[in-house]
C-alpha cells in the first residue's frame, strides 16, 4: 500500500509540473523579444538583422533569436545582436529600411557580407 501512494505522489507531482509548464508556455507565446513572438506581427527588413545593418553588413537573422518591436520582428544572428537590440531598439530602428536598401543594392551581384558576427554569439 505504501508504495502505490509513494507511485500516486511521484504521479501527482510530474502532472501538477507539466500542468505548469504548460501554462507557462503558452503565456509564453504572446511575449515579446522571445522566439515566440505575436505571428500577427510581420517579420521586419526580410529577417535580416537590424544591429548588423546598422553597423554595415548585410546578415540574416534567425527566428531562434527574435524580437517584437513596434508590430515587427526583427531576427538576430545572435543572443549578443538581440540583447544590444533590445537594450536600445531605436538606435537600431533609425533609418533601418533605408540603409537595408542601401545594403541591399550594394550587395546584388555579389555574395552577402557576413561580417564578424557569428551565428549564436
Amino acid at each position: 500500500m505504501r508504495k502505490l501512494r509513494i507511485v500516486l505522489t511521484v504521479f501527482a507531482c510530474v502532472l501538477s509540473l507539466s500542468l505548469v509548464a504548460n501554462t507557462f508556455a503558452s503565456e509564453g507565446n504572446q511575449m515579446k523579444g522571445s522566439a515566440m513572438a505575436d505571428e500577427k506581427a510581420s517579420v521586419a527588413i526580410d529577417g535580416y538583422c537590424p544591429v548588423c545593418i546598422t553597423n554595415g553588413m548585410y546578415v540574416k537573422g534567425s527566428p531562434k533569436f527574435s524580437t517584437e518591436y513596434k508590430g515587427k520582428i526583427y531576427h538576430f544572428p545572435g543572443f549578443d545582436q538581440q540583447k544590444m537590440f533590445i537594450n536600445d531598439p531605436d538606435t537600431y530602428i533609425a533609418g533601418l529600411e533605408k540603409k537595408y536598401k542601401e545594403l541591399k543594392e550594394q550587395s546584388k551581384g555579389s555574395d552577402m557580407q557576413k561580417g564578424p558576427h557569428k551565428k549564436g554569439s
